[in-house]
């Protein structure tokens, strides 16, 4: 199977072609790089990704695949995975995310919205019994899932299976006689969870040395995942490799119902860029003050501080043995401790001790600090635009912070790793138009031009792309903008400042009566939600096109009418012949 990934650069925007199957699907990211023109196409799009510019999903292909997150934490591995299914132009929804960790469950409740939230140990959740180990093992009778909740969100669907299950017991931070630690069947529970899940692809993550625990996991699991008629795959993937400044490295086991790439070709086809370096990363945060949380440097005691200050006297990034405290002097096991970050090289493994000296080699290369929340986010690969606190006006605290961010596994690797069970899959579910021809952007951007109120402009483009439709039902829940009766789909256009779009530059809060302003956005929400609601308890499929996403890019907006076309006929609702009939309008 094909497959490749490409960048170019065009009118200040970074364009990203992937191709599988024999089609090529496009993004493209605002280029806020900073980067001059002979920088890497690659380098100018990931690095304005951290900086919190968002890539456009690829077009949208018909399919929308449900995700189940085990032992989710912040969701960096989520973030990765959905980073990947976007860039082939899949659309894909968090049905469910098990932690044990509710704070850091609340994080990811608000950067993946997530149907359901489940705060539990993930081994109360499943019913199995194993017969054997390493690759004899079997599961004595098909797992069940004992939480209700979980077979609900089952129920609605569930496609991909993410697990990132701790990692204490195999970590070379840790203790080798850990290896036979009993946290570490956890891999075990995770992989029976998703086979009760019975979704299409699975992907599970820890630490590269999991393969040499005592109790033999990673071959039992596979033994497990092939007896249920998976198909595998697997390895180690370095996040240097992927052009990210951090040496950390994650073993990540790959299971498919159907074709897999090898971890081999997808380093071939992703991997290999020009290593980049801490100043890569963070060289716009040195003195960064704009969020008092996540800008926040972490006042030292007397004697760190005076650490801290011979290595920039000194100009020298190791401390030498006689100025360390007398537990870390003779004998020491890391000689990266105490040391100071290279401006010019990647930075070693990211840990919740970041903001410690004497945890690892986190003093910032050119200031007399340790790193700050948002330095280290950056450094583990995640955007500026990602949520580090438990709600939207959340001051979280710094063991928080360091927790969920020094825990997370860096998304470049999830996105690499998925992108072996998700090329394949797309091209064996999803219909191969990629991009909308070109006539047809063409026709679109007039319609952006010429047009003003968002109810008009989705109008005058489904007009233009042949698309027939009603407008203003008022015996419908909420009056939608626009509707498909014959397919029972829903369409409401809504203003981002009326509706209080999460996140958009438009939802402000006017300064005059702000108490006034903030009960009626929370009302307008309230009965937005209400009447999605009673929408789908009458069968019907609603969905919500926001005003800026409409203006941006009103292909891509009418590209996801077409895919709830498309969807409501999968539904079964409609006969065959009228399937037939959506298939023609959504493609």
């Amino acid at each position: 199977m094909n497959f490749a990934e490409r960048y170019e650069v065009v009118d200040g925007q970074v364009l990203r072609f992937v191709e599988t199957a024999g089609c090529t699907v496009e993004s493209r990211i605002r280029d806020v790089s900073g980067l001059g023109k002979k920088a890497p196409a690659w380098s100018r799009f990931w690095r304005s990704f951290l900086r919190g510019a968002r890539p456009t999903l690829g077009a949208p292909n018909g399919i929308s695949l449900g995700i189940a997150d085990l032992f989710c934490g912040c969701g960096g591995l989520g973030l990765g995975v959905r980073q990947a299914a976007a860039a082939l132009g899949i659309d894909t929804r968090v049905r469910v995310a098990v932690d044990i960790d509710e704070e850091a469950l609340a994080v990811y409740q608000l950067n993946h919205q997530p149907d359901v939230t489940i705060c539990d140990d993930v081994s109360r959740l499943v019913s199995f019994q194993l017969r054997g180990s390493g690759r004899e093992a079997e599961f004595a009778y098909t797992p069940e899932l004992v939480d209700a909740r979980l077979r609900e969100a089952g129920a609605a669907g569930i496609d991909i299976v993410i697990a990132g299950p701790p990692c204490e017991g195999h970590s070379n931070l840790n203790n080798r006689t850990r290896r036979d630690d009993p946290r570490n069947l956890l891999l075990v529970e995770a992989v029976a969870t998703a086979v009760a899940l019975q979704p299409k692809v699975i992907i599970i993550e820890n630490v590269p040395d999991v393969i040499r625990d005592t109790l033999d996991v990673v071959d039992t699991a596979r033994g497990l995942l092939e007896k249920s008629g998976y198909h595998l795959d697997g390895g180690t993937l370095s996040a240097v490799h992927f052009g990210l400044p951090q040496t950390r490295k994650r073993f990540f086991l790959l299971a498919s119902k159907g074709p897999i790439l090898s971890v081999a070709e997808v380093e071939a086809a992703l991997g290999g860029r020009a290593e980049t370096d801490v100043r890569w990363a963070i060289e716009d945060l040195l003195d960064a003050k704009s969020d008092p949380a996540m800008d926040a440097t972490v006042e030292q005691s007397a004697a760190t501080q005076t650490r801290i200050d011979w290595l920039f006297e000194h100009d020298q990034y190791d401390l030498p043995n006689n100025l360390r405290p007398d537990c870390h002097k003779d004998g020491h096991t890391y000689g990266s401790v105490y040391g100071r970050l290279r401006w010019d090289e990647p930075a070693g493994t990211i840990t919740t001790g970041f903001v410690t000296m004497g945890r690892g080699r986190f003093v910032h290369p050119l200031r007399r600090r340790t790193l700050t929340p948002r330095e280290a986010a950056r450094l583990q690969g995640f955007p500026d635009f990602y949520h580090f606190k438990r709600s939207a006006d959340d001051l979280p605290p710094k063991k928080g912070l360091v927790k969920w961010i020094g825990d997370a596994v860096p998304p470049v690797l999830g996105y690499a790793a998925s992108m072996a069970v998700l090329a394949p899959l797309r091209s064996s579910v999803v219909p191969t138009r990629a991009v909308p021809k070109s006539a047809t952007r063409a026709r679109m951007q007039a319609v952006r031009r010429t047009s003003t109120a968002p109810e008009t402009l989705m109008r005058e483009a489904l007009k233009i792309a042949g698309v027939p439709f009603e407008t203003n039902k008022r015996g419908l829940p909420g009056t939608p903008d626009i509707v498909f009766r014959k397919h029972q789909v829903a369409v409401f256009v809504h203003g981002c400042f009326w509706h209080h779009h999460f996140r958009c530059p438009r939802a402000t809060i006017p300064k005059t009566n702000p108490e006034f302003w903030l009960k009626k956005f929370a009302t307008n929400k309230a009965r937005d939600q209400r009447a999605m609601s009673s929408l789908r308890k009458a069968g019907w499929h609603p969905m919500v096109v926001w005003e800026c996403d409409l203006e941006k890019e009103p292909t891509i907006e009418l590209d996801r009418v077409r895919v709830a076309l498309a969807r409501a006929a999968s539904d079964g609702g409609l006969g065959l012949g009228e399937r037939i009939k959506v298939a023609r309008v959504a493609h």
